[in-house]
């Protein structure tokens, strides 16, 4: 399932608390519990850039929140101790941004 991105901005430019990772462990839309999403890997984004048209499709067709189609979404992989994996969904870039740039945290659902 997927829900609105929300934005994390990390301004002190402290990695040690992972703000990305604690938004989705943290996100409840209620029919779900706090803890089951979580900030997919960077292999997981990957995989679903291909099909990002037709997840789309799909995601409109129940009626869901569509994936943006034009951010920065960071991973649960690090890339170095200042550097995270992150997809850019307009192009399918995958490349190491710093973490402390703002990015959308889109979270997965763990089932």
């Amino acid at each position: 399932a997927w829900q609105t991105a929300e934005s994390i901005k990390n301004y002190d430019y402290t990695a040690t608390v992972h703000p990305a990772a604690q938004c989705c462990w943290r996100f409840n839309p209620g029919s779900t519990n706090q803890g089951d999403w979580y900030l997919p890997s960077i292999g997981e984004l990957a995989f679903i850039m291909p099909n990002f048209d037709k997840l789309n499709t799909a995601i409109s067709d129940v009626s869901g929140v569509q994936l943006d189609f034009n951010c920065l979404c960071l991973s649960s992989t690090e890339y170095a101790g200042s550097r995270a994996w992150g997809v850019d969904t307009l192009n399918g870039r995958v490349d190491g941004y710093y973490k402390t740039n703002d990015f959308y945290a889109r979270a997965f659902l763990a089932l």
